[in-house]
């Protein structure tokens, strides 16, 4: 089900409130929540956003490793019907910018959920070129050659879609409907109220919904109201989840949905290089979170044990100083000795797994509590 950016924000707000952290990704074609923790944790958060979103049926649900994996394939674009899909991706940016914006994440949380991007430039490296390039493109190309074309929504996709077809050899003249047209200002486009839609589906050849509205725009009668009269097919492509229209059986519409348009866009060629990239990134940063959490008490209980033991050395010596001024520079002389040698062990700790399964033995040798 997708939502408009004010329904994130929203959504966000509300897990704010609560103290919850999450991270939400909403498209076309997917709705995925991610949190941290157990299946209790993630349906306190489902029950908080219950209010922002009307209740779906039951999804498939991931944990630790795998549900990582799977939000950095969807951020890369492997999992959308064009293979490296563009759009995903700035989809991703935009939740993840609210999440911050709201304090939703937090830690190593916020650390995992970050990789998404970094994943998803990574993975795009690896793609092949495709003559689709988007989602977007594939919808540009078949509604382009109408000439004419009205794009409902003012989201990601919809703006995607607006670009796409200006990109064509021979683009369109493209009228865009949104539902605060003063707000809105795309160089070559007309602007116009999502309340004149209507009279777009009367009047062009071609119409592209891309909003987020939580029930269709037209239902069977008020679309047979809207192109009556009118002496031209139409070609009507809805990307909206749910969809924005029941054509049901109207004479002179070519409807086109999310099925449809996904099959076209299973053309795209596959990189399993791409799947490598992915797999691996979301491996190490699972790896960095687990070793943080085992490696990280012990590696702050030998800096504590140094700072502890450095002072007490410094305590012991600074009485044999001519100069009681020097004490700073017998501090920073013991501290910086101290960080030296401790510099390897620590950053073995820190480097990853192997740091993880060494951490028993060297709280042991350092004499601190590995707890």
């Amino acid at each position: 089900m997708a939502v408009s950016r004010d329904e994130l924000v929203g959504a966000y707000r509300r897990l704010a409130d609560t103290g919850e952290q999450a991270f939400i990704l909403s498209t076309c074609l997917r709705f995925e929540v991610l949190v941290p923790g157990d299946a209790a944790d993630l349906e306190r958060v489902l029950k908080t956003l219950h209010g922002e979103w009307a209740e779906t049926e039951t999804g498939l649900e991931r944990s630790d490793g795998e549900a990582l994996h799977h939000i950095y394939r969807v951020a890369s674009g492997v999992e959308s019907p064009v293979i490296g899909e563009v759009e995903i991706l700035a989809q991703v940016r935009e939740s993840l910018g609210v999440a911050r914006e709201s304090g939703v994440l937090h830690g190593s949380f916020r650390s995992l959920v970050e990789g998404a991007i970094s994943a998803g430039r990574a993975a795009r490296e690896e793609l092949p070129e495709s003559p689709h390039g988007s989602f977007a493109a594939i919808v540009a190309q078949l509604v382009g050659p109408h000439g004419e074309v009205a794009v409902f929504g003012a989201g990601t996709m919809a703006r995607s879609v607006v670009t796409a077809l200006q990109y064509l050899p021979a683009p369109p003249m493209i009228a865009i409907y949104v539902r605060r047209p003063d707000e809105l200002v795309i160089e070559g486009v007309e602007v116009h109220p999502m309340s004149d839609a209507g009279d777009a589906l009367h009047a062009f050849p071609a119409v592209v919904s891309a909003t987020s509205a939580q029930q269709r725009l037209f239902s069977v009668s008020e679309m047979r109201s809207a192109i009556s009269g009118r002496t031209k097919p139409l070609t009507l492509v809805d990307l909206a989840m749910p969809p924005d229209f029941e054509p049901g059986d109207v004479q002179g519409i070519r409807y086109v949905g999310i099925d449809e348009l996904a099959d076209r866009a299973r053309r795209s060629p596959r990189s399993f290089a791409a799947d490598y990239v992915i797999a691996d990134a979301a491996a190490e940063a699972i790896s960095r979170v687990r070793n943080h959490e085992k490696a990280g008490p012990v590696i702050s209980a030998i800096m504590i044990e140094a700072r502890r033991a450095v002072a007490e050395e410094v305590d012991r010596f600074v009485g044999r100083l001519s100069n009681p001024e020097d004490r700073a520079v017998l501090e920073q002389l013991a501290s910086t000795v101290s960080k030296r040698i401790l510099h390897r062990p620590v950053s073995y700790l820190s480097s990853g797994e192997e740091g993880n399964e060494a951490s028993d033995v060297i709280a042991r040798a350092f004499g601190v509590d590995d707890a």
